[in-house]
């Protein structure tokens, strides 16, 4: 019913924002989860998750893809990972 979503990153110092795409394995958007934060180090703060769409309806069981973005609000950069698969069990 939740998931904590964690990650690494090379925007140490800053204040960033990060992005968490969330879709289905056909390639529907989900939700977005959205976190504002100050990164003290390489390794942001966990991000967690309820495993609920939008609307805050409760996910289906099965697989999902996601996608991670860290943008520095201070100069810009933005880091993007690849596509990334969960289970929902």
């Amino acid at each position: 019913t939740n998931t904590s979503f964690n990650f690494e990153h090379d925007l140490a110092g800053q204040n960033i924002e990060v992005l968490i795409h969330i879709y289905t394995i056909s390639g529907k958007l989900v939700t977005t989860l959205t976190n504002t934060q100050y990164s003290t180090g390489f390794r942001g703060n966990s991000i967690s998750w309820a495993g609920r769409d939008e609307f805050g309806s409760a996910l289906a069981r099965g697989v999902y893809l996601y996608k991670i973005i860290v943008k520095s609000q201070e100069t810009g950069l933005k880091r993007e990972s690849d596509f990334m698969k969960m289970v929902k069990i």
